[in-house]
């Protein structure tokens, strides 16, 4: 059995880490990756020892819901880390879950970007969120990504009705567009083009393939946000972590601060046969 000693270190150190990203004056810019973080270290910590420390864990996170239960972020948070240290094994307590605004807590807008040269002319007849399946037929092998999530306003509202368009290169580094040097060469299997309408849970969502690099230029994907009425409220791009020169080239395209630019970058994690990350967006008032 585990000394008391070191049980008690342990549950001390876990209030800490997690109190330090959770309770801090500083709003977090990355708050779900944090969260995913500390429950990756609980999941060594428990991995390490035996599966009854697991219950301990969770007392510990009771307690903190039960000193915290008048912070409804906090307690979001931690349910959150409850249900994935706990799975299917924790039963939430009854109460009404906190709306899902509690999530989105930002400092910056995500940096605007230059949409030229290569916006699509002509958008293809088929405009939807799946850029892999082009009307009735989907090809297999490509580099497939998810991602998504929501987009709001540094006040922590969330747009609730709006379309976020993303236009991109094939895996060959082709547009849809007749500037394209290569045009006639594209995969005229791949859609390019997509929209996706902010959903009922403030979501957007994409399915597409990792774009080819060219010239100077990384992988990226462009991006637009518009309200309801079709107002622009942001362009912007977004780029990959594994991409290593994409480091240098934000620093040409984006004059933001170094925190920001991270807003521009996709931490994608494989998962099966894909890449899937989530992918926030902060879009001015208009």
């Amino acid at each position: 059995m585990i000394p008391k000693n070191v049980i008690i270190t342990r549950i001390v150190l876990l209030q800490i880490v997690f109190t330090s990203f959770c309770f801090s004056y500083t709003p977090s810019s990355d708050l779900l990756k944090k969260v995913d973080s500390v429950v990756e270290k609980i999941e060594l910590l428990i991995s390490s020892s035996w599966e009854w420390y697991r219950e301990e864990v969770i007392i510990v996170l009771d307690s903190l819901t039960l000193k915290y239960a008048d912070n409804e972020r906090s307690v979001y948070i931690l349910d959150y880390m409850k249900k994935e240290i706990w799975g299917s094994k924790y039963t939430e307590v009854s109460q009404e879950e906190p709306a899902k605004e509690w999530w989105f807590v930002y400092q910056y807008l995500t940096p605007s970007q230059t949409e030229w040269p290569y916006y699509p002319i002509s958008k293809p007849l088929d405009t939807d969120n799946n850029l892999l399946q082009v009307w009735d037929w989907e090809r297999a092998g490509w580099e497939i990504i998810e991602f998504g999530w929501r987009v709001g306003h540094l006040d922590g509202s969330l747009l609730d009705a709006g379309i976020v368009e993303i236009w991109q290169t094939d895996a060959e580094s082709n547009y849809l567009h007749p500037s394209d040097t290569w045009y006639e060469a594209r995969d005229q299997n791949f859609q390019f083009y997509g929209e996706s309408t902010i959903n009922t849970s403030w979501e957007y969502t994409f399915t597409t393939i990792v774009p080819g690099e060219y010239g100077s230029r990384p992988s990226h994907i462009h991006a637009k946000v518009r309200d309801q009425n079709w107002a622009l409220l942001l362009t912007t791009q977004i780029y990959f972590s594994w991409v290593e020169s994409h480091k240098n080239k934000l620093d040409v395209i984006a004059t933001s601060t170094q925190d920001a630019q991270s807003m521009l970058v996709l931490d994608l994690q494989k998962q099966g046969d894909r890449y899937r990350w989530v992918h926030d967006i902060v879009v001015p008032k208009k």
